[in-house]
């Protein structure tokens, strides 16, 4: 059982609870669908929150994770309100495929995988709210 925030906050667990709330507030609230490729944008999200967030004092683990998870969904449907969120997701495609053929010569064999609601970590985590 990992205990530390960044062991709990960047567990697939909870990467996958991030992106299925992201997924799902960015069409409730936006009508976009995102797919996998946004995943990178996330990512880079969830690292940027974690390094930018100061954990308040007298609060417990689980507490803290929640509000940075918050903060990352937030910070998503922003970023989806305020870009053109298909041109940026072929912008970080473009980029990541520069660099895979940058560093390697063997072809790619990607295999995108859904990521499954029913999967997602119990509601410790669960944003209180979300404007």
């Amino acid at each position: 059982m990992t205990t530390t925030v960044h062991g709990i906050f960047f567990s697939k667990e909870n990467k996958e609870y991030v992106s299925t709330s992201v997924f799902k507030n960015v069409k409730d609230k936006l009508g976009i669908e995102l797919d996998e490729t946004f995943l990178e944008i996330l990512l880079v999200t969830m690292a940027d929150v974690y390094k930018n967030t100061q954990r308040p004092h007298n609060i417990d683990i689980n507490s803290y994770v929640s509000i940075l998870n918050n903060n990352v969904i937030i910070r998503c449907i922003d970023k989806c309100k305020t870009s053109n969120i298909s041109k940026l997701a072929q912008k970080e495609a473009s980029e990541r495929e520069y660099q895979f053929k940058e560093t390697s010569p063997i072809p790619s064999t990607s295999s995108a995988s859904a990521s499954d609601p029913s999967s997602a970590p119990s509601s410790a985590f669960a944003p209180s709210s979300v404007p």
